[in-house]
This record gives C-alpha cells, sequence and structure tokens, in this order.
C-alpha cells in the first residue's frame, strides 16, 4: 500500500514554520515594556525596604574579619547588564536613576554601626571593600575625622570595631536618613564631629539646581563640622551657604529633648507593630541620648527650667516603664524587676500613684514569672492600696488566689485518691492475709487428717497381725 506524502496529511488552513524567519526575542519587546522590567529589577523601592541580618544591636552576634556587621541592603538584579552591549545601556539609565552616593570615611560609628535598620545601603556585602572606581554615583561624600591623641584608638575600643575606614554606596532617597543618624550620634558625642571635616562632591554634567537641593538640603540640618567643603557642579552661592551653616554649632536643651523623643516615638511604632525587641531597643536608645547629652552639654543641660527638668523626669519614668514591658514581652524577669527597683529608687517621688501602680504591677508580672507568688501577690497588693480597683492589678491578685485554691483543690483531691489507694491496697492485704490464713489452716487440717488416717491403719493392721498370730 503506497504511502500518502507527509505534506498532503497536513491541512492546507496550518501555516508551515518559515525557518528564514527571526525568533522573537528581547529586544522585539517595545521600549516602554522593556524599561518597565528593568525598573522592577534595577530601582529601589522605598516601600520594600529590607531588614537587617542583624537586628540585634548588641554586641554578642556575627561579625565580619574587619569586626562589623552587615547592614540592611537593597537588592539590585544586575545579572541583565551583562546580556548585551543594548540591553546594557538601557538598564544602566535606569540603574543610575537610583541617584547612588559613595561615601567613604574614617569615622568608626560608621563602621561599626552602619548596619542600623534606619539607614539601608545599596550594597551589603561590600561595607569596607567597596570599590571607589564605582561611576555611576551622582555624588561623592567624605567625612574625615581627625583625632587628637589617642581618643581614636579609646573610641574604637567604645565601638568594638577593629579599624574605622569604611565606604559603602547610599541611595540619594535615604540622605535624610543618614543626617538623622550623624546628628543623633553628634548629640551624644559632639567632641568628634567637631573634628570632622566632610567634603561633598556632585558629579553630574552640568548644574542642576533642583537636583543639587536634593542631594543637599538633607545635609544642611548638621551642625558643628569642623570644616565643609562642598564643590563639583553646585551653584557657588548655594555651597557656600551649606557650608557655613553646617559648621555652626547650635545644640540646644530643646533639640536633645526632641531627638530623645524622636527616638521614643520610634520604639513606639516598633511595639505597635509587634517587633518588642527593636522597641526595647529604641526605647533604651532614647534614654541615651539625654543620658549623654547632660554629661557631654553640661552648660547647655544646666540652663535648662524647672519646667523642662520635669518633662524630662517624666520622660525617664514613661521610657522606662516602655522598657519593662519590652522585657516582659521577652521573659527577661530579673530585668524588669532591676529596673523598677531602680525607678522608685530614683524616681520614686516623683511618680504618681496611677504609675507606681503600673511599675508594681509590671514586678509583680516579673515575680510571676520567676515563680515568686509572693513577692508578686505583694507587689499586686500594693498596687490596689496605691489605686483602690486597679482592673489589671486586682486581675492578677484574683488569678494568684484562684491558682492558689486550685492547687488547694488539687492537693485534696490528690490525698484522697492517695487514702483511697492506700485503704484499697490495706483491703487487698487483708484479702491477701486471709488467703494466707485459709490456706495453711486447710494445709494443717489436711496434715492433721492424714495423721489421723495413718494411725488409724497402723492400728487396723496391728489387729489383724494378733488375730493371725491367735489362729
Amino acid at each position: 500500500m503506497a504511502t500518502a506524502p507527509i505534506s498532503r496529511l497536513v491541512p492546507e488552513t496550518v501555516q508551515q514554520p518559515n525557518p528564514t524567519r527571526s525568533r522573537p526575542t528581547f529586544l522585539n519587546v517595545p521600549r516602554e515594556i522593556r524599561d518597565n522590567i528593568y525598573g522592577h529589577l534595577l530601582l529601589v523601592k522605598q516601600d520594600q525596604i529590607p531588614p537587617s541580618d542583624y537586628l540585634k544591636l548588641g554586641t554578642d552576634f556575627p561579625e565580619n574579619l574587619h569586626g562589623t556587621q552587615s547592614p540592611a541592603s537593597y537588592e539590585f538584579h544586575t545579572a541583565i547588564l551583562a546580556t548585551s552591549r543594548q540591553i546594557h545601556e538601557e538598564a544602566l539609565r535606569v540603574l543610575k536613576a537610583n541617584h547612588f552616593i559613595l561615601v567613604w570615611s574614617n569615622f568608626p560609628f560608621l563602621a561599626r554601626n552602619g548596619f542600623l535598620i534606619e539607614m539601608p545601603f545599596a550594597s551589603r556585602d561590600n561595607l569596607l571593600e567597596m570599590d571607589t572606581r564605582f561611576k555611576h554615583h551622582l555624588m561623592s561624600m567624605n567625612i574625615f575625622v581627625t583625632f587628637p591623641g589617642d581618643s581614636n584608638t579609646d573610641y574604637m575600643k567604645r565601638m568594638q570595631v577593629k579599624r574605622a575606614d569604611c565606604s559603602f554606596l547610599l541611595i540619594a532617597a535615604d540622605l535624610h536618613k543618614f543626617r538623622k543618624i550623624m546628628y543623633d550620634h553628634h548629640l551624644i558625642v559632639p567632641v568628634f564631629l567637631d573634628s570632622m571635616t566632610l567634603t561633598c562632591q556632585i558629579r553630574t554634567g552640568k548644574i542642576i539646581p533642583h537636583l543639587e537641593q536634593a542631594l543637599l538640603e538633607p545635609l544642611s540640618h548638621l551642625r558643628g563640622f569642623g570644616k565643609v567643603i562642598i564643590g563639583g557642579n553646585v551653584t557657588p552661592a548655594y555651597a557656600r551657604k551649606l557650608e557655613g551653616q553646617m559648621i555652626l554649632n547650635e545644640v540646644t536643651f530643646q533639640k536633645i529633648i526632641d531627638v530623645a523623643y524622636e527616638k521614643k516615638e520610634e520604639g513606639n511604632q516598633a511595639a505597635k507593630r509587634g517587633d518588642w525587641e527593636i522597641a526595647g531597643r529604641l526605647w533604651i536608645r532614647a534614654l541615651d541620648v539625654v543620658i549623654d547629652g547632660d554629661k557631654y552639654h553640661r552648660d547647655v543641660c544646666a540652663a535648662a527650667t524647672l519646667k523642662e527638668r520635669q518633662a524630662v523626669d517624666q520622660f525617664y519614668i514613661t521610657t522606662i516603664l516602655n522598657i519593662t514591658l519590652s522585657r516582659l514581652k521577652g521573659k527577661d524577669w530579673q530585668g524588669v524587676i532591676m529596673d523598677v527597683e531602680d525607678l522608685f529608687t530614683i524616681w520614686g517621688e516623683k511618680m504618681d500613684n496611677v504609675t507606681k501602680a503600673k511599675a508594681y504591677y509590671r514586678q509583680g508580672l516579673a515575680f510571676d514569672g520567676r515563680k515568686y507568688e509572693d513577692d508578686a501577690m505583694l507587689c499586686f497588693r500594693t498596687g490596689l492600696e496605691l489605686v483602690p480597683g486597679d482592673v489589671d492589678c486586682q486581675r492578677c491578685v484574683d488569678g494568684l488566689e484562684e491558682r492558689k485554691r486550685e492547687r488547694a483543690r488539687k492537693r485534696m483531691e490528690e490525698e484522697l485518691k492517695k487514702k483511697a489507694a492506700e485503704e484499697e491496697k490495706a483491703a487487698e492485704e487483708e484479702k491477701a492475709r486471709e488467703i494466707l490464713e485459709r490456706k495453711k489452716r486447710e494445709k494443717r487440717e489436711k496434715r492433721a487428717r492424714m495423721k489421723k488416717l495413718g494411725k488409724k491403719k497402723k492400728a487396723e493392721e496391728a489387729k489383724q497381725g494378733v488375730q493371725e498370730t491367735v489362729e
């Protein structure tokens, strides 16, 4: 049977593949769509900031070889740049739209604390090894510190970092966060900021007023630098104005308090999100701002009015109570107990009854967490004495009493069960003894019967023997 050609088996309506026709490629896609794809791969999304690898702000977590921690960073999918020359050129223009800023510094604070969650970097792994030949940044910023004497070594020990020089990339949109961190640190240790030289160099092809303002305005709020140099493609008058502003040192008591309240509010927001560990760290940092501000700005703080000092006392009290709440969430019972004791020792006379009751309530929860129920009950009852009818303290008192009644009820039930078990055991033992006695009695009776039968049999045999002898 002859086989029909394959071409005849294919319907005429189906087109045959044309080997000469080019296959669809990425470059055949419209440019607008390609730019959207580049944007998804290479543009920063401010609402999707990734977290840091290490959110704990302590000293007991992994470090790299330079004694620093990995910061939070954005994610850029740069592999597409190596696809082809045309795609590289198109995608690079999108990547540059992030407005990178290259920062170099010998400031130990940045080398150690660049990982702070408020300031994500454009690079994660190269915190200290960023290639300074990176050409796609709009502005370079050098922060150089001249440390007097051996203060550099002392400060590096305090910051627990092995070396101070570091370089990293920032996104221009995050400059205000970088400025805020630097300013907050200036309030704590101003002597080093006084010894700093800040150099900013804008690398644009021409002077663009709105761009220079966007890049430099976040830094204009910094004060107290020893020297400021702003150069590059920037309006000279604007540069000189900023240089003069940033050299002025205008630390006031109100500014210190404002920064402390900002830190406290950041902790409040973290607590609302359920990040209690981060909230506790931020509240502790809020206290540090006031403590170190009072230490390094004695003249400024000494000039505070009585009303301002009273407000600071209330700030201490409320912030420490917040810290105890974060410790309770982390089950740091001993930390809560010690914080409340310090609170009453230092600010006890400045606390009203409601605040004291709240402190006793949280200390009672800590004692209860450590299974010290008597101490916990004392704290809750003290809170009730200060604020009769306090709902939290009353609930805990009722809970402890109910717990004691429940334990007493369980002990009684256990004792009844134990007594019943003992009676049952005694009855079983008595029954076993009766059975044993019955068996012994039956055995004795059996032996007695056997003995009696033996004697009777012997008597009969003796009688029979006598009769045989007579015969």
